[in-house]
This record gives structure tokens, C-alpha cells and sequence, in this order.
């Protein structure tokens, strides 16, 4: 198993909003969230690590059934579509890693407005707030 590059799990100095300094409860918030993302990065990287090597066919090598390796292909391409979905929800975690540390986490990228404390408890990577998230979606 990979583990989570270490650089992620150093504290940023100082973080801050906007380049203005942030109060010491939102610091801590910041940093719940951001220890909060790592373990989820390493547990899509651990998960991501299964899913390469069910597809490697590392610990159960292709049946020598042609009906079997029908079947073992059909659940390669679905493995295949959860490694490309775990893949981009990492890009996703690490990206919101580093608007923590660079001082723009909780922000819209669209519009610049905070993003509801609510969409970011329940999707801690979000990087629109949901009114520009609705309007990108259509």
C-alpha cells in the first residue's frame, strides 16, 4: 500500500483568509478540515491501490474459462470507471489541501463569495458554492 506523501501532513505556518491573519477557532477549524481531507486521501489512495491490483489480476490471475473471463472482463471495465472516479475525487481532496494552505479553502472559484459551511461539511472539497456549482452544471 502507497502512502500519502508526506509533505501533506506538515501544519501550514500561518493560515489565513484573503491574506488577513484568522482567528485561532478558525484556525483550528481549518485544521480539523485539512486532517480531516488527509485521511481521506489515504484512504482513496488505499482503495485506488485494490482496485489497480484487482485489475492487475495480482492475487487472482484470469480463469482459464472463456465464460469466466468474460465475466472477470465486464468486472475489469467497472473496476476500471471506480479507479478513474477515485482518481479524480484525490485530485479534488489535494486540491482542497492546498486552498487551505494557500489561504482561498472555503471560497467560490467562480464567484469569490464564501462557500456555505453546510456544502463544505458535507462535501469538504467543494471549490464552488452551490448556487455557481447549479449553473456549471447546466
Amino acid at each position: 500500500m502507497r502512502r500519502v506523501d508526506s509533505g501533506y501532513r506538515a501544519k501550514p505556518e500561518n493560515l489565513q483568509l484573503h491574506g488577513k491573519n484568522l482567528s485561532d477557532e478558525t484556525v483550528e477549524e481549518y485544521e480539523a478540515v485539512r486532517n480531516s481531507l488527509i485521511a481521506m486521501l489515504e484512504e482513496l489512495d488505499d482503495r485506488l491501490t485494490k482496485i489497480t491490483d484487482d485489475v492487475r489480476h495480482v492475487e487472482e490471475p484470469l480463469s482459464q474459462d472463456f465464460a469466466e473471463q468474460a465475466v472477470q472482463t465486464e468486472n475489469d471495465e467497472v473496476l476500471d470507471h471506480l479507479g478513474i472516479a477515485a482518481r479524480t475525487e484525490i485530485e479534488h481532496v489535494r486540491q482542497a489541501i492546498a486552498r487551505i494552505d494557500k489561504g482561498g479553502y472555503g471560497l467560490c472559484e467562480s464567484c469569490g463569495e464564501s462557500i456555505d459551511k453546510g456544502r463544505l461539511k458535507a462535501l469538504p472539497f467543494a471549490r464552488l458554492c452551490i448556487k455557481c456549482a447549479q449553473a456549471e452544471e447546466n
